[in-house]
């Protein structure tokens, strides 16, 4: 699974349990997850937080798109170019 989130703001402390359960229930399925995070470390640790329930999906975060796309075609899911 692809996830951009670029554009995403960071969530306060008061809703994040339900960003965690909403990306559990989106994500409960996936094998690989390629989170396209920027360079914001805070972005990636709460991404990391958000998928430590889910251990047997491997996420891998990205600054850019391009990276998250060849990763996951390098597993051999088939993206197009970016």
């Amino acid at each position: 699974m692809l996830v951009d989130s670029l554009e995403w703001e960071l969530h306060t402390p008061d809703v994040s349990d339900l960003a965690i359960d909403a990306a559990n229930q989106s994500l409960i399925m996936a094998d690989h997850v390629a989170q396209i995070v920027g360079d914001s470390v805070l972005k990636k640790w709460q991404v990391g937080e958000m998928y430590k329930e889910i251990p047997e999906t491997e996420l891998k975060t990205f600054v850019t798109l391009q990276d998250g796309v060849y990763w996951l075609n390098s597993l051999g899911y088939k993206f197009p170019a970016t």
